[in-house]
């Protein structure tokens, strides 16, 4: 498996991301997990962690995995919650 500096050479980002969709699909095909599409994406845009995990879990590539991802956080935030 790549780690992102490795799926980052398999991209073209000369200009940057112009097409986050198009990237993040062309990531999935060559295996990245969308972890490692987050740091794809903080990299070559220079955004944040929280920024680029929003773009990931929105997007269309990764429209799967958005259920899970609410209901983790959302059990995460109500752990939190109740440790009070």
């Amino acid at each position: 498996m790549f780690n992102s500096n490795q799926f980052l050479s398999k991209i073209n980002t000369t200009n940057g991301i112009d097409d986050v969709e198009n990237t993040l699909t062309q990531l999935k095909s060559l295996g990245a997990s969308p972890m490692q599409c987050v740091l794809v994406l903080c990299k070559v845009l220079k955004i944040s962690i929280q920024e680029a995990d929003s773009l990931v879990v929105e997007s269309t590539t990764w429209q799967e995995i958005k259920t899970d991802v609410d209901l983790i956080r959302r059990e995460w935030t109500n752990f939190l919650d109740s440790s009070d």
